[in-house]
């Protein structure tokens, strides 16, 4: 009789530095489903929850998905949204009295009122579920992994790559593991290791995170070993356990599992100094940019990254474009209903005296008093066609692309991290045609522009999602940590 697998997913990534609280709405943003309306949304995508489906058909596992909710990282989640997810995964845990629960997670949400949203949520499933039921988990590689997710998990299993193209590989893992706990070949024990480091965002294909994987991986070759991973972290939580950490699963060999994530710490530990980030300023980049003589440049605005929880309307990138006089440039995004309406109401082919941007945070910058060209106004729906989240419907909301006398801007009503070259390609721009592109985006925009960029540079900003941990006033990060502490591990 084929077992019974309760699918979920529940994903915020927090930036406890945000003002804005994340609700309901911010999740129907992206994507709030319940019931029947799961499976038809993800299948054959390249999410967790597609590789989950995959996973399940080919196991032979029956799956049930209960709940899908994700929303684009900003501040904290209220207590409403968080309230209405858990308690729509226990109704389904209830009504459906599982064999095994299959979670996509991310790993750093953090509620209004709890700073650790996954143990929270994982202790109420383990509560209700029992002891014996296997309960596996897929996590962003940014996750920061406190006691009560390994309390109440069986399998924590992360990415093991940034830009995230393995998502639907992680699910169907997870799928295969579940699989085997159920089945009696797999009787799994995890192991952690905090390693003491804020880490900046890095592509895993590169230095210094490749020799890490490889590391990690001639680890998961050892016999007994399940899988291992590799956790970034995600500093702007500022939750105590925010930072670096291995996990490693073993088939009942806790003695493996222990010098996996031991041999892993201390080495990371022992080169930490590789793991922080130079990046030219603005105006460096946009020299750069500009002397260039082979094209597209693309300018990754990392610090207004919306992907990393900032409001995406940040202004220092544009403003320095705008005063060099750059032209061929496409922008995205500025992040800003009102002036998206303005242009809306004007009509393409208009003129119009716009502020731009700069009204969320002022770490992000003022707003940009500018007088633009409204080019075109759309929904701003689009479906990914590259490797990162390939096939995930996106919407941008309303739409519009200004000309600010050579430099194209998308400017859209809802948040979104410009991953992807299709956003621009909807809404009437080629970005091969352009000699400067800009996204506001850290690794993300790499799976779609690397292909096409001669060459990729990213800025040194201010900014809600700065790269540099000493731009934020932590208030609960367990210290000593590096580099805010030169001593003490």
């Amino acid at each position: 009789m084929a077992r019974t697998i309760v699918l979920a997913e529940f994903k915020h990534e927090t930036n406890s530095f945000s003002t804005a609280l994340t609700g309901l709405e911010t999740f129907r943003a992206r994507n709030l489903l319940l019931g029947k309306d799961i499976e038809p949304h993800f299948k054959g995508t390249a999410t967790e929850v597609g590789g989950f489906l995959d996973g399940c058909a080919k196991e032979g596992l029956t799956p049930v998905p209960v709940v899908a909710a994700n929303a684009i990282p900003g501040g904290k989640v209220t207590r409403e949204a968080f309230n209405y997810m858990r308690d729509a995964l226990l109704s389904g845990l209830r009504e459906t009295k599982p064999d095994g629960v299959l979670l996509a997670l991310h790993g750093a949400m953090v509620a209004e009122d709890a700073p650790d949203g996954e143990g929270e949520l994982l202790l109420a499933v383990r509560q209700l579920v029992g002891p014996d039921i296997p309960v596996i988990c897929t996590l962003d590689l940014h996750g920061n992994i406190t006691q009560a997710m390994l309390d109440n998990a069986t399998v924590l299993i992360g990415y093991d790559k940034n830009p995230h193209v393995d998502l639907a590989e992680r699910g169907r893992e997870a799928a295969q593991v579940m699989a085997g706990c159920l089945g009696g070949a797999l009787k799994p024990v995890m192991r952690h290791k905090r390693v003491p480091l804020l880490c900046p965002v890095f592509n895993t294909a590169a230095e210094p995170m490749l020799s890490r994987y490889e590391r990690l991986h001639r680890w998961e070759e050892e016999p007994g070993a399940i899988c291992a991973s590799l956790f970034h972290g995600f500093f702007r939580s500022d939750i105590a356990e925010a930072s670096m950490s291995v996990v490693a699963v073993t088939d009942n060999d806790p003695e493996l599992g222990q010098r996996i994530v031991d041999d892993m710490a201390e080495e990371i530990m022992r080169n930490r100094e590789q793991f922080t980030k130079n990046m030219p300023t603005v105006e460096e980049a946009v020299q750069r940019a500009m002397a260039a003589k082979e094209f597209p440049v693309v300018l990754a605005d990392v610090s207004d990254n919306p992907g990393g929880g900032s409001t995406g309307d940040g202004t220092y990138l544009l403003a320095a474009l705008a005063a060099a006089k750059a032209k061929s440039v496409c922008y995205a995004v500025m992040v800003d209903p009102e002036s998206a309406a303005q242009a809306a109401k004007a009509g393409a082919g208009a003129y119009i005296d716009v502020s731009l941007g700069g009204k969320c945070e002022p770490v992000n910058g003022p707003s940009l008093q500018t007088r633009a060209k409204v080019i075109s106004i759309s929904d701003g729906v689009f479906y990914n066609k590259g490797p990162m989240w390939h096939g995930v419907k996106m919407e941008a909301g309303l739409t519009a692309v200004l000309d600010l006398d050579g430099i194209e801007v998308l400017v859209c009503s809802n948040r979104l991290q410009p991953t992807d070259p299709e956003l621009f390609r909807v809404n009437g721009i080629e970005p091969l045609e352009r000699k400067v592109i800009v996204v506001k985006s850290a690794q993300h925009f790499k799976a779609g522009y690397l292909p096409i960029a001669k060459e990729i540079l990213e800025v040194d900003a201010p900014g809600l999602a700065s790269q540099h941990p000493r731009n934020f006033a932590f208030k609960n990060i367990l210290r000593p940590v590096f580099p805010l502490d030169k001593e003490g591990w």
